[in-house]
């Protein structure tokens, strides 16, 4: 075993280790670093976060807006890191779904979706995934003329979220498939998109007035309604 700083360092004492015989770096994987120095000594505190919506029972209709997250704050970015989905049927579904659930990014979103919404509050502790040591989640936004921050909404209508301004990717970053929502609580569920940044792949990073869409299908319910759970998990950084 070598080290870069010294081959006589004990091990676990170098700022970093080198195996002898692939001469691979030996690191211990960590979460995204959410505090930064921003000048004066002074450091700004973000952190982690998971949080989970369901809509309303509603009779989906043809790519309506289950759930929108938009990013806001003009001085750090969103990471995301999962997006998942549950459906589950409140009133018999009477036709095969076959068309998937989506997840699209929504660029230039500089208006919420207000029209239909429940917004998820993420004030104070809520949905952090440590207390002591992150900051409150910048994703409470709590007026139309907040100049920072963001929302996690989910719909509460069979039109699903309408009325923001945003211009949604041509094609979804995620999807997840859609069969046999027939009987009184039948229940799927898996993810949309997750990140796997430990073999290097880029997450999806949300600069201020970015997000996602998650939205049902092009195909609306004829009978029946369903209840869409979406569920993110994110981090907040200054950098990545």
């Amino acid at each position: 075993m070598s080290t870069v700083d010294s081959p006589s360092q004990p091990l676990g004492q170098a700022s970093q280790e080198v195996d002898p015989t692939f001469k691979a770096a030996r690191v211990s994987m960590r979460p995204i670093e959410y505090v930064q120095l921003v000048g004066g000594g002074t450091a700004k505190v973000l952190g982690h976060y998971r949080a989970f919506g369901q809509t309303a029972a509603i009779l989906a209709g043809a790519n309506a807006k289950l759930g929108v997250f938009r990013w806001m704050d003009p001085n750090s970015i969103a990471v995301i890191l999962r997006l998942y989905a549950t459906i589950s049927v409140v009133t018999a579904i009477t036709a095969q779904r076959t068309d998937p659930v989506t997840a699209a990014i929504a660029r230039a979103y500089t208006v919420r979706d207000l029209t239909n919404a429940t917004q998820i509050v993420l004030t104070g502790n809520n949905n952090k995934m440590r207390t002591v040591g992150m900051g409150s989640s910048l994703l409470n936004f709590t007026t139309v003329n907040n100049a920072s921050g963001g929302s996690f909404d989910v719909a509460n209508a069979a039109a699903g979220l309408t009325g923001g301004t945003s211009v949604l990717d041509a094609n979804p970053f995620g999807a997840f498939p859609l069969d046999s929502l027939v009987a009184i609580g039948r229940a799927v569920g898996g993810d949309l998109y997750r990140a796997d940044t430990e073999k290097g792949a880029h997450p999806v990073v949300l600069l201020p007035n970015e997000g996602f869409a998650v939205s049902w299908g092009a195909t609306a319910l004829a009978t029946g309604t369903a209840i869409a759970g979406i569920g993110v998990d994110w981090a907040e950084a200054i950098v990545y």
